[in-house]
């Protein structure tokens, strides 16, 4: 009986474990970080991101989503773990705003 008992007690806490990582894993936030021209040379300068100039892109953000489902580019995010925010790196505002994305060889 004891040793249901327990048992009972350590799946009821692995479900907990798993519920709580599961909404810890969804509860990020997202944010666009705004950086300037010169964000992206000094960022591959100081080790940032791998890589070269050329490796990367800034297209308008309404051809983001297109560039993802054709496979040739991914966006790079910011990440800031212990806030749990997720950057998308941007230049610009408004219709003019562009996102920092990876090409992917292929």
């Amino acid at each position: 009986m004891i040793e249901i008992a327990g048992f009972a007690f350590s799946a009821i806490g692995l479900a907990h474990t798993l519920g709580t990582g599961f909404k810890d894993w969804i509860d990020w936030e997202y944010d666009a970080l705004l950086v300037d021209g010169a964000w992206l040379p000094l960022a591959l300068k100081k080790g940032i991101l791998e890589g070269k100039p050329e490796d990367y892109s800034w297209p308008q953000e309404r051809r983001v989503a297109t560039l993802q489902l054709a496979g040739t580019h991914d966006v790079v995010m910011a990440v800031i773990d212990k806030r749990r925010i997720k950057f998308r790196i941007v230049q610009g505002e408004g219709v003019t705003r562009t996102v920092l994305m990876k090409k992917i060889e292929g």
